[in-house]
């Protein structure tokens, strides 16, 4: 039996985003594929410990109701 991921209105949307400036603490403007502006951030706890660099390809969750922000999934 293969497992059928369930949705729900509150799934996060799971993209790729490339990082474009640094904004400090934690927080990045980025572009999605389709060449939307997004600022996305890392989690509190991986803040201080990963900085990503222009150009840097990143995977993002969006919420489904505010596509302007995002966070940064770290795999």
């Amino acid at each position: 039996m293969s497992k059928i991921k369930e949705f729900s209105p509150e799934s996060p949307i799971e993209t790729q985003a490339e990082i474009l400036e640094n904004l400090g603490r934690g927080v990045y403007k980025a572009t999605l594929p389709n060449g939307k502006l997004v600022h996305v951030h890392t989690p509190a706890d991986i803040a201080q410990e990963k900085t990503y660099q222009n150009g840097e390809l990143v995977q993002i969750e969006l919420k489904p109701y505010d596509f302007s922000r995002g966070r940064i999934k770290i795999l």
